[in-house]
């Protein structure tokens, strides 16, 4: 074959076939550089976005839950038996709001040794 086509033809498609193929090169590995940079730009963003919303559902819940607490912890505070400052009666209260009243808050409120008797819910009906 070699002795069929010339030497410099030979050398021209072979420069040819070259700079044809680095141009095609160029070209897809551009496209996939810019197609690779909007996909990241945008996975980015909506990444970004989908963490700010569940921040500020959390912080949403978080401030329900400190309204609710502070609220029972309020009430609770203002009950007679706080007013009097004895154990037991507050004790009793507790066990007596028990239903109505979330585990933590009885807890923060009841006493360190609490009576026999007392449990922070009531048994089933």
């Amino acid at each position: 074959m070699r002795g069929l086509v010339p030497r410099v033809v030979r050398r021209r498609y072979a420069w040819k076939f070259a700079a044809a193929m680095l141009v095609a090169m160029l070209v897809m590995g551009s496209v996939g550089a810019v197609s690779y940079a909007r996909v990241t730009d945008s996975l980015d963003g909506q990444v970004e976005q989908q963490v700010t919303s569940t921040a500020e559902l959390q912080a949403d819940g978080m401030d329900e839950w400190l309204a609710s607490k502070s609220a029972q912890t309020r009430s609770l505070s203002q009950a007679k038996a706080f007013q009097l400052g004895q154990e037991r009666k507050i004790d009793l209260y507790l066990f007596d709001q028990a239903d109505d009243l979330s585990a933590d808050v009885v807890a923060i409120h009841s006493s360190a040794s609490p009576p026999a008797t007392w449990s922070p819910a009531r048994p089933a009906r």
